[in-house]
């Protein structure tokens, strides 16, 4: 709730230990959001204790304008996504853990590609949806759902691989966090950290798939 009384949009992000992939999107969401009324926090579905990001990620991160030096791992609580309005994973076990273990509404629980793309389909398709709040066009996007929730995309964790992986994996996710921004709160502040290229330049169904094959390649 804010000073004027407003209740604040409520983002998580969960993957498996809260070291790597939910660090870098929530340090890239609060700064994309940081005057947009949200509150963004992360977890993993470990409980591994406080332990720093991993420093294959510190590094990758580093290399694209994040700082995950003072992150500390957050454990899901039993609960803690009940009031969510939007929950972000990676891969399906993140989800299926927001919803069993966080108690998250299923609506409002997304792999980031998943809702990426859907948001992407959503913009094309009905031009009017730009007008629309965050919280109306998560009702659209979860209306054009086209599978379970096992069969959402995944980013997979690159925990234990080549630094060059985590680094793609990374560099993906902030693709995909640009282009959630964009569509959900009209932000862009990609144009800094891509020379210039801005969130509505990865704002492409194409451009999705890319990446990720790209990924899915490393």
């Amino acid at each position: 709730m804010t000073a004027s009384g407003r209740r604040s949009f409520e983002l998580a992000v969960v993957c498996t230990g809260n070291r790597a992939r939910s660090a870098f999107a929530k340090a890239l969401f609060d700064e994309y959001l940081y005057d947009e009324n949200v509150v963004v926090r992360s977890a993993g579905t470990l409980d591994l204790g406080p332990l720093p990001a991993l420093p294959e990620a510190v590094r990758a991160a580093h290399s694209l304008g994040i700082d995950l030096t003072a992150h500390r791992a957050a454990p899901l609580h039993h609960g803690a996504l009940a009031y969510s309005d939007l929950v972000i994973g990676f891969e399906p076990s993140n989800l299926s853990a927001a919803i069993v273990d966080g108690g998250a509404d299923r609506a409002r629980v997304f792999s980031i590609v998943e809702l990426a793309d859907i948001l992407v389909h959503i913009d094309s398709m009905y031009p009017t949806a730009a007008r629309s709040s965050p919280t109306q066009k998560l009702e659209l996007a979860n209306r054009h759902r086209r599978g379970g929730l096992l069969s959402t995309p995944s980013v997979t964790d690159p925990y234990g691989r080549s630094e060059a992986t985590f680094h793609a994996t990374l560099e993906r996710i902030h693709e995909l966090v640009s282009s959630i921004a964009l569509s959900l709160f009209g932000v862009d502040r990609a144009r800094e950290r891509f020379g210039g290229r801005t969130a509505s330049s990865w704002h492409h169904p194409g451009r999705l798939r890319a990446g990720l094959a790209k990924l899915r390649r490393s």
